[in-house]
């Protein structure tokens, strides 16, 4: 009779890591469970007892995507904390340097929105989590800032980001971001040019 290994979280963990990557690199669509069970060199029954379906593993993804989301919030909150034009300046200066990485996170919610829209509900819902987590934090800043209708303000500041995002994803580079800042701190009533 064959034992079962132990369920390790640890392996759960790196196999969602290691198709972070791949995704990033191939998208959902183009990368099929055995280029990621390859680079990962386990057997297929092994991701199979931590993943019942690359759904499943999209998820994950998506769910690591949202974790880094928020911890990136959190340090940019910190760092500023009640100014609230700082923070919507921190936010897009924080996805700026991400983007000029190569690691922009938003990049696979924003691709799994595109790729999944009206094919799969949950995953759709997951990608829309992380960019509702982010008009969150704009509305926070936009009713700090006494903002006449922080709701419609915080509309304005997610397209300008989720426009800024599509436009790195295809460029590859970080200025997109640094653009939309401008136009992002005027919806604050802020005033003036950040590259001045």
């Amino acid at each position: 009779m064959a034992v079962k290994s132990a369920f390790n979280p640890e392996v759960r963990a790196e196999c969602a890591r290691v198709a972070m990557e791949v995704f990033r690199r191939n998208g959902f669509a183009a990368t099929g469970i055995d280029t990621i069970i390859d680079r990962l060199s386990i057997s297929k029954a092994t991701f199979y007892r931590y993943y019942r379906s690359k759904d499943e593993l999209i998820a994950a993804v998506l769910d690591l995507e949202y974790e880094d989301l928020e911890s990136q919030l959190g340090d940019v909150a910190r760092q500023v904390a009640p100014d609230p034009v700082a923070r919507v300046m921190g936010i897009f200066q924080a996805f700026a340097g991400q983007a000029e990485a190569g690691r922009f996170a938003g990049a696979l919610c924003r691709r799994a929105a595109d790729e999944f829209r009206d094919r799969d509900a949950a995953l759709e819902a997951c990608a829309g989590r992380y960019f509702g987590r982010v008009s969150r934090a704009f509305q926070s800043a936009c009713a700090q800032a006494g903002h006449a209708d922080p709701v419609r303000g915080a509309e304005y500041l997610t397209l300008l980001f989720q426009g800024a995002a599509i436009a790195a994803r295809i460029r590859q580079a970080g200025d997109p971001f640094q653009a939309a800042l401008t136009p992002a701190l005027c919806v604050l009533g802020w005033r003036g040019d950040v590259a001045a």
